[in-house]
């Protein structure tokens, strides 16, 4: 190996090491690109689908819950509670299992790009006066949020995958596990009382989270998944280290 090729991998394996601290370098392009997926899948096919026609699955106990604005802390915390419990899922599991879930969580927006296009859904969100933080951060919310994409709920299916992928690992502690699975219960109520969801989206989420996850687990389908992100990694690695070098 020459002293360029040499001072390359220094480099790359520096950077690897300083990641590797907080997330395993191998799991931050794959989880990544669920993120883009989500959003490719979410904003997509409200574009595909602005001018069809869209349903409304409310039910009694839709109308009867009340709402309560103070419940948009909970919904909104979520932007960082899903962050934080899927690096805990890659940091303390094994790679096999990490692209397990990567595939599982990637297949299930797939599913939800397919409700949202074969079944666009909308709901009827109530009219509020604003009267305090929690009223205007709600009314930010439905202004950025459109009623659209709601059957199933990707933000319960997200919370409850974020359990999903410690609840095995040994190595975090069982109150952390519970408190984990107590935090998705209280994000998918927020979807309720904020009125951003009726109760059939949350049940969608949850069924379609765990029909994922078992596929994820129960089937070879994340080799393919894994094989095409190591070769990512290996290109990106390379490429970092070419360019810190220049």
């Amino acid at each position: 190996m020459d002293k360029a090729s040499k001072r390359e991998s220094t480099i790359s394996n520096q950077m690897r090491q300083g990641i590797a601290k907080i997330i395993p370098p191998y799991a931050v392009i794959p989880l990544l690109s669920c993120l883009a997926w989500n959003c490719v899948v979410y904003w997509g096919t409200q574009v595909l689908c602005a001018n069809r026609p869209h349903y409304d699955f409310s039910t009694p106990f839709d109308l009867a819950l009340p709402f309560q604005s103070w419940w948009i802390l909970i919904y909104v915390s979520s932007f960082v509670f899903w962050p934080l419990c899927y690096v805990m899922t890659a940091k303390y599991n094994s790679k096999e299992f990490l692209f397990r879930f990567v595939t599982a969580d990637l297949l299930s927006r797939t599913i939800c790009g397919i409700f949202f296009i074969v079944l666009p859904t909308t709901n009827a969100r109530p009219q509020f006066e604003i009267d305090g933080f929690c009223d205007a951060l709600l009314a930010l919310i439905y202004h950025v949020d459109m009623p659209y994409d709601l059957f199933p709920s990707i933000h319960c299916l997200v919370s409850l995958m974020c359990w999903l992928g410690i609840y095995r690992c040994h190595e975090v502690r069982f109150e952390v596990k519970a408190a984990v699975l107590a935090y998705a219960l209280l994000i998918c109520a927020s979807t309720q009382f904020t009125k951003q969801h009726y109760i059939v989206d949350v049940a969608g989420g949850l069924l379609t989270a765990l029909l994922a996850f078992a596929l994820g687990m129960r089937t070879n389908w994340y080799r393919p998944v894994q094989r095409m992100f190591e070769r990512v990694n290996q290109r990106v690695w390379r490429d970092m280290g070419e360019t810190h070098e220049r």
